[in-house]
């Protein structure tokens, strides 16, 4: 080997340890960040599609409260009703 050649290859040994090396191993620590961080991504996912099955589920029972609390008032009133009319017959009967 020459002198050239001898300096040309230490200075390429230069730029591959100080440049080239690092850089593959940023690369590589990447794609394994980006392998979990996907990961991470997947299960929030499935966590997010299971919290919308619930939360639909929730709405469903609302509504279905909703229809029995109306139900409930209405037989409130009826009662209501009912029992002035029992005040009325018994305070026409006491006198």
């Amino acid at each position: 080997m020459s002198k050239i050649d001898s300096q040309l290859w230490s200075r390429s040994k230069d730029v591959l340890t100080v440049i080239i090396i690092p850089a593959i191993i940023w690369i590589v620590s990447a794609i394994a960040e980006f392998k979990t961080d996907q990961h991470k991504i997947n299960t929030n996912i499935e966590k997010l599609v299971t919290l919308e099955d619930r939360i639909s589920d929730l709405n469903n029972k609302d509504t279905e409260l909703s229809i029995q609390i109306a139900k409930m008032e209405t037989s409130l009133e009826i009662i209501s009703k009912d029992l002035d009319e029992i005040k009325k017959i018994l305070i026409d009967l006491s006198k």
